[in-house]
């Protein structure tokens, strides 16, 4: 199939005041305007978004004309210039400019003509929900700085729309709809709180779209999801694992760059994106300075000594920037190798919701192993060393103590198995008094008398 690209600009004519197309493509050797039959006053049109400023009206011939219909209309019109290229591309045809217009033309249905009437049929149509989805995107994207993750996750909820409606438009969203969408989630399998967040997505979009004064189903915006809550489950490694992977002796030189840049991540709480970006600058006077990426708070990080020791280690390679930082797919899967050969193998326990179903799984710990671990980590070592709350969140950036609750009951019950180790030593000092005031033939009958009770253990008589 031929490809080439193909662009679209949407402004007034300045002599007409008519909303116009201009299409290029093949690298801009082909030009073709097209009037979309609207005038529109200049004060009211947002240049830089190509469209009508929103909540906006004009009024020709005693006909009022509101921005909504305006741009519902530009965004058929730009979903039916795709399929026109679409359709010329895949019979290996470069269109010439006459071609183009003729066939466009039919897609569009008669472009040339008033459309104020029928302009607001299409925002009821699968191919508008598509196109403002498609702008929300976007502009979103924009506005909010999104990361990859993020770009996938609205692209993800997009796929499930369509897979469970495939001609779904923005007025089928009603209550009922809305419960059919959260039952189809569950039916394949998605997790509670996958579910929960995808729905708060779809209410944004929902708003975003309202803003721009199309229509939106009011059932839709009032929808609450109800989606029963599932309990937090904290994975983490101990103070102990940390130290035993920080410091065992790994074989490969790119095994043990992924196992320093998330130990660095368990001793400053730093996010994956932070420590990507993270320059030798950002460091001075024992604290680690930055904005982090994903909210944009600003951060002043003590460095403890094991932090100060990756530091050291690291400053002295090349480049502004701290570690080599691969993506965060392979750092999580050299992390995984790396914590196998280290022989992080405790059984972890992972539970969660489908709708009211309870589901358990166990796993050994470097199977499961990743970066968002480390975070995780930074908070529940630290609080188990008795750490202020305030002092951490100031460290990672958290904004309400109830986004800490989930790690103080865990700090709380890492804390009481750290003191059972008070009633260990203990009893061990007191046997080893007495071992010590044993004559050598009691010593021989202890021994022999321990020796019976390791065989009875290991066999699991009583």
């Amino acid at each position: 199939m031929i490809d080439y690209n193909y662009n679209v600009w949407t402004y007034l004519r300045s002599d007409v005041g008519i909303v116009t197309m201009r299409v290029r493509w093949f690298k801009k050797k082909y030009t073709v305007y097209l009037s979309l039959g609207y005038s529109w006053p200049k004060e009211k049109w947002d240049e830089e978004k190509q469209q009508a400023k929103y909540n906006t009206t004009n009024k020709v011939n005693s006909t009022i004309v509101y921005a909504r219909e305006v741009n519902a209309y530009k965004l058929h019109c730009m979903e039916c210039i795709e399929k026109t290229f679409k359709e010329f591309k895949e019979q290996n045809i470069i269109p010439s400019p006459a071609d183009f217009k003729e066939r466009v033309t039919e897609v569009i249905g008669n472009v040339d003509r008033l459309p104020e009437k029928t302009a607001s049929n299409y925002t009821d149509t699968h191919e508008f929900f598509k196109a403002i989805y498609g702008e929300y995107m976007r502009e979103r994207a924009i506005e909010k700085n999104w990361s990859k993750s993020s770009r996938d996750k609205n692209v993800q909820m997009w796929r499930c729309l369509c897979e469970y409606r495939p001609n779904i438009t923005l007025g089928k969203l009603d209550r009922s709809t809305l419960n059919g969408l959260k039952k189809w989630y569950f039916d394949h399998g998605y997790h509670n709180t996958t579910v929960a967040k995808r729905f708060r997505d779809l209410k944004t979009f929902l708003r975003w779209v309202e803003d721009k004064g199309h229509t939106v189903n009011e059932q839709a915006i009032k929808f609450v999801s109800n989606v029963p809550k599932s309990e937090k489950v904290i994975t983490y490694l101990t103070f102990d694992e940390l130290m035993h992977f920080a410091e065992y002796p790994l074989k490969q030189q790119y095994l043990q760059n992924a196992r320093d840049i998330f130990c660095f991540m368990c001793y400053t709480s730093l996010r994956y994106s932070d420590v990507k970006e993270l320059k030798k600058n950002n460091i001075s006077d024992g604290f680690i300075n930055l904005f982090t990426h994903k909210t944009k708070t600003k951060l002043s990080i003590p460095i403890i000594q094991f932090s100060q020791a990756l530091i050291d280690k690291h400053m002295k390679t090349d480049g502004n920037y701290l570690f080599d930082v691969p993506t965060n797919q392979k750092l999580n899967s050299f992390l995984k190798s790396a914590a196998k050969e280290a022989g992080l193998d405790r059984i972890v326990e992972e539970m969660y919701y489908v709708g009211n179903d309870r589901h358990e799984t166990f796993k050994p710990l470097h199977e499961i192993i990743s970066c968002h671990m480390a975070r995780r980590t930074f908070v529940t070592c630290s609080l188990a060393f008795e750490i202020p709350p305030e002092v951490v969140m100031e460290c990672t950036g958290h904004s309400t103590y109830e986004a800490m609750k989930p790690y103080i009951a865990t700090a709380s019950s890492t804390k009481k198995k750290q003191m059972e180790k008070w009633n260990v030593n203990t009893t061990k000092q007191i046997v080893i008094k007495k071992i010590d005031q044993l004559s050598p033939l009691q010593l021989d009958q202890l021994s022999a008398y321990i020796d019976r009770l390791i065989k009875r253990n290991n066999t699991g008589k009583q």
